[in-house]
């Protein structure tokens, strides 16, 4: 007991009727008079944080498992077009690695004259319209790919973009 340490801890047990439970320990050793060395400390019951993190952990999963096996191209970016996550999918179509695209803003992907006799109008996507729109996109090789697109605005801020190669 040279050191002040605390110990802090998280446990997974059974309770008395068999149920799984978790409890974050604290507790801190402290030498008395007589010297006599006890740790004070408590406990917090944690078992619904716990579950609520496997919730999170199972639905980011499922989410990640539907995203990826999408045969439709989807894409994440925020207000201001910076692409924050993409599938892909959405990637192959296009001709980026999802490395590329996390690097890119929205505006990349389009020839500079489509963009300038129809500019991208973020703003006037929301939680309650989704917008639906034909482009002509630019692959990374320079060719052109025509895209049906439904874009739409999350509740967290994030806009969604799902597009399908209409080209044939």
């Amino acid at each position: 007991y040279e050191k002040q340490s605390v110990f802090n801890e998280e446990v997974r047990f059974r309770d008395y009727k068999g149920d799984i439970r978790w409890l974050n320990i604290i507790s801190t050793p402290r030498k008395t008079e007589s010297g006599s060395l006890v740790w004070d400390g408590f406990h917090l019951d944690i078992t619904e944080r716990k579950q609520a993190e496997d919730a999170i952990r199972e639905n980011e999963a499922r989410y990640r498992t539907l995203v990826e096996q999408a045969f439709d191209g989807i894409l994440f970016y925020d207000v201001n077009g910076q692409i924050l996550e993409c599938n892909n999918s959405g990637a192959n179509t296009i001709g980026y690695t999802r490395d590329e695209l996390l690097q890119m803003n929205v505006a990349d992907l389009f020839f500079e004259q489509d963009l300038q006799l129809r500019p991208l109008e973020i703003p006037s996507v929301t939680e309650e319209n989704q917008v639906f729109d034909y482009r002509t996109m630019r692959r990374k090789d320079g060719s052109s790919v025509e895209i049906e697109l439904v874009t739409r605005l999350l509740p967290d801020g994030r806009y969604l973009a799902v597009g399908r190669d209409i080209t044939d």
